[in-house]
């Protein structure tokens, strides 16, 4: 066996303990809640973030599609403006 002395903790041990618990679990509490904020914040960032690609994008999809409509409708009007002269040509015969 061993020669060292065995120590029983007294009710102050006991109470410092607890007294010590008490502190660490509250401080442990407070970093808690300063991360979930900073997790908050982090997280809203984010949000508004990707909420703006999603605009650029969308934005940047309908200029596209947009030019292309401009395009189809110029085709059209020359065709249009084309079959418009056959028939006149073809009403003069």
């Amino acid at each position: 066996m061993s020669d060292t002395p065995i120590n029983f903790a007294t009710k102050e041990d006991i109470a410092e303990l607890r007294s010590q618990l008490h502190r660490t679990g509250g401080n442990l509490r407070d970093r808690m809640e300063k991360l979930e904020v900073r997790m908050d914040e982090r997280l809203e960032r984010l949000e508004v973030g990707i909420e703006e690609k999603i605009r650029d994008s969308r934005t940047e999809l309908l200029k596209a599609f947009y030019g292309f409509t401009v395009s189809v409708q110029q085709r059209f009007q020359g065709q249009d403006q084309t079959e418009a002269s056959l028939i006149a040509v073809l009403q003069l015969v």
